[in-house]
């Protein structure tokens, strides 16, 4: 009885040593993780300073998240902007300032943005406007802006260009008592002027246009009318095949209108000069061609070498008729020579003045 009773003494004691053990070994555990936590989380704590222009908020946290330790400070306002973050370590030094709205006012349309203290040029700046001297801006762009305010901005351009313009032809009239009716010696053409002009654009739109000069680019060429004033009576068209004894026996291309006085219709120009007749020398004319009665000499310097011209004698009495410039002879501007067949003509002929009517 007794040995039963010391061995149930045995059994309890050593449970009991047991229990002791195993409680001493978890706060013991207990201790140790408490120690080791405690040096886990001051090796991983983060320090963030928060400052505000006016308070410094000190925010511990095992996160590096900025945006954590932000939400974690209760700040005063949630519209802000940051300044500058700079890290040293487990420590982050934040400079923010509060912003405020203001109603920036672009082309007729309003927008709210948030901004911190600035002028109202940085304002539009940040809006992607760059504002250049000629555009109209309220408040003015230097203006500092310390809390809510209304800005209206206008983009005013200038822009330079030129358009062209036509330029109105005239029409001139010249008589002439040898003719009747009226002809179109020459078709008129229009100019061109161009215009300059400095053209100004309110928010993109055109609003005015100011010419600023002018410059010719194509002067017109006025037309010229011919009025014949002669009488239709006294008009009567011939030929130089008709009713008309010419000392020329060359043929024109086409025949030669004259009027009744025996002066062409259509010529170039007249002059009036001294003649004198030649006949036969055994040579050809300066130009090669055999001479013949039509075929005259001249000074090249005045009338070229196969101009076609018409004769008559300034009395009118004698008509030389359809005559070419073939060979020379003659020494001065005002002097023609006459070919003629015979020497006896020549004679006649003598020295006279003639008029030349220029046909081509």
């Amino acid at each position: 009885m007794t040995k039963i009773r010391r061995s149930a003494r045995t059994v309890i004691f050593k449970k009991l040593r047991l229990a002791f053990r195993s409680r001493s070994f978890l706060v013991l555990f207990l201790i140790v993780a408490m120690v080791a936590s405690s040096i886990v989380l001051k090796v991983s704590k983060k320090t963030f300073n928060i400052s505000d222009g006016k308070s410094v908020y000190v925010i511990y946290s095992i996160s590096s998240d900025i945006d954590n330790a932000l939400n974690l400070a209760q700040l005063k306002s949630d519209k802000y902007q940051i300044m500058s973050t700079v890290r040293k370590g487990r420590v982050t030094n934040i400079r923010l300032e509060y912003t405020f709205p203001v109603n920036v006012t672009i082309k007729g349309e309003t927008v709210e943005v948030y901004t911190i203290p600035s002028t109202v040029k940085d304002i539009l700046h940040n809006l992607g406007v760059t504002i250049t001297e000629h555009d109209e801006v309220s408040p003015a762009a230097d203006t500092f802006l310390k809390k809510s305010a209304d800005i209206k901005y206008v983009s005013i351009q200038y822009t330079s260009g030129s358009y062209d313009i036509e330029i109105p032809f005239k029409t001139e009239t010249v008589t002439d008592d040898r003719k009747v009716g009226i002809k179109m010696l020459r078709e008129g053409k229009k100019g061109t002027e161009r215009v300059y002009y400095t053209e100004k654009w309110v928010d993109g739109v055109s609003v005015s246009r100011d010419e600023t000069g002018r410059s010719v680019v194509s002067k017109p060429v006025n037309a010229k009318k011919l009025i014949g004033t002669a009488d239709p009576k006294d008009f009567i068209v011939v030929t130089t095949s008709d009713k008309v004894k010419c000392i020329s026996t060359l043929k024109p291309a086409s025949p030669i209108k004259l009027n009744a006085k025996g002066v062409p219709v259509d010529y170039k120009e007249k002059i009036t000069v001294k003649a004198t007749a030649y006949t036969h020398t055994g040579r050809n004319c300066a130009t090669g061609v055999k001479p013949q009665p039509g075929y005259i000499a001249v000074n090249t310097k005045y009338i070229p070498y196969g101009t076609k011209m018409y004769i008559v004698t300034h009395d009118g009495k004698t008509v030389y008729g359809y005559a070419v410039a073939a060979d020379t002879g003659a020494a001065s501007s005002n002097k023609v020579d006459l070919f003629m067949d015979t020497q006896e003509e020549c004679a006649k002929f003598g020295r006279r003045n003639v008029d030349i009517y220029i046909l081509e």
